[in-house]
């Protein structure tokens, strides 16, 4: 009897545990640290631990994800196929590129000339990030660290 309610509270502290794995990357060229927590319900992608983006579940498939960080690192900017629920500020301005932009974001004239950009992409099997400064791609992608 005394096995059997062992393995019961086990089990239900188990189940009651949230999912939660975490991908954390750093691009060395900008010195900017960011991670993406998959949390089951929602995803957060984290900014230097403090800001955090609110979106839908992508189990690793980060197509649609994109951000651009300005040089003064004081804004980030919401790509317009990424789709948040809602938003965190901490150190950074969170804006969003304007729905009726024509043309690709990276000619969103906020930004201006001095930007970082990430893109969610797929690379065996999927969680890497295409880097560009401007409009020049910065190779090769980023890849959890966890990988490493």
């Amino acid at each position: 009897m005394g096995k059997y309610l062992y393995f019961i509270v086990i089990v239900t502290l188990l189940l009651s545990c949230k999912y939660s794995k975490v991908n954390t990357y750093y691009c060395k060229d900008c010195d900017i640290h960011f991670s993406i927590e998959e949390k089951g319900q929602e995803d957060v992608l984290i900014v230097e631990n403090y800001d955090s983006i609110f979106f839908r579940p992508a189990h690793g498939n980060y197509l649609g994800i994109c951000f651009y960080i300005t040089d003064s690192l004081k804004n980030i900017y919401i790509g317009q196929n990424f789709h948040v629920s809602h938003y965190s500020e901490k150190n950074y301005k969170i804006k969003f590129i304007a729905k009726d932009h024509e043309g690709l974001d990276v000619d969103y004239p906020p930004l201006g000339k001095n930007f970082w950009g990430f893109e969610g992409g797929c690379d065996q099997g999927n969680y890497t990030f295409g880097v560009f400064h401007n409009s020049k791609y910065i190779l090769p992608s980023l890849e959890p660290l966890e990988w490493n």
